[in-house]
């Protein structure tokens, strides 16, 4: 065998096995778990969307594929291409969402047990109306603490208020993760100031209405 046969084959070899030894496992496997924080119990019925990019595009491709069982469990398996990338799985549950999230995701790997429980707080929505009836004139003032859940400051009302709060155009305020809300007032009329609270509780997956009447 000549020197130059040989080099040959080293050539061929070398391109081959790395290509061979490095090939991804591109199997797609998830067993992901749903459960209710507040209760511990599992969540069924939640629908299960599968996303990912494909090649050199940022668009995200969706896929519903199933929803979780009554034991808030769900199984993925699919065997996927190499340019698939940013895989999840997207999860969504009735009254486990607020307005300003986009279910609960999972990432998942190829190639590797993505074995995941998850535990998430049910939300619960509501709205606001207030309305001054004890009104003295238009000097009053009525601040509201706590309505929004990032609120560093009490919200304020002035006069012979009457108003429901709205949120993309509805009668819908802000949604809170304790089925037991309290709000402090403090009103000032006439000179004269008072401050009370007041406990509501609040309906899982219904928009529960708090109207205040001070």
């Amino acid at each position: 065998m000549n020197r130059s046969y040989c080099y040959t084959l080293l050539l061929v070899l070398c391109t081959i096995f790395p290509l061979v030894s490095c090939k991804k496992d591109q199997t797609l496997k998830a067993d992901i778990t749903l459960i209710d924080d507040e209760d511990d119990e599992p969540i069924s019925g939640a629908k299960v969307v599968y996303e990912h990019t494909n090649g050199n595009s940022s668009d995200i491709i969706k896929e519903e594929v199933g929803t979780t069982d009554e034991d808030g469990k769900f199984h993925f398996e699919r065997k996927i291409a190499q340019a698939d990338g940013n895989n999840k799985l997207r999860v969504f549950a009735d009254g486990y969402e607020n307005v300003y999230t986009n279910g609960v995701q999972y990432d998942i790997t190829p190639g590797f047990n993505n074995t995941i429980e998850k535990q998430v707080y049910p939300s619960y929505h509501f709205c606001f109306s207030l309305k001054n009836a004890a009104c003295f004139n238009e000097t009053d003032s009525i601040w509201v603490s706590d309505i929004y859940m990032f609120q560093p400051y009490p919200k304020l009302f002035t006069g012979c208020v009457d108003t429901t709060l709205y949120f993309l155009d509805r009668p819908f305020t802000e949604w809170n993760y304790l089925k037991q809300k309290t709000l402090t007032f403090t009103v000032k009329r006439n000179g004269v100031v008072t401050t009370t609270q007041q406990q509501v509780n609040l309906i899982f997956n219904q928009i529960t209405p708090i109207n205040i009447v001070l």
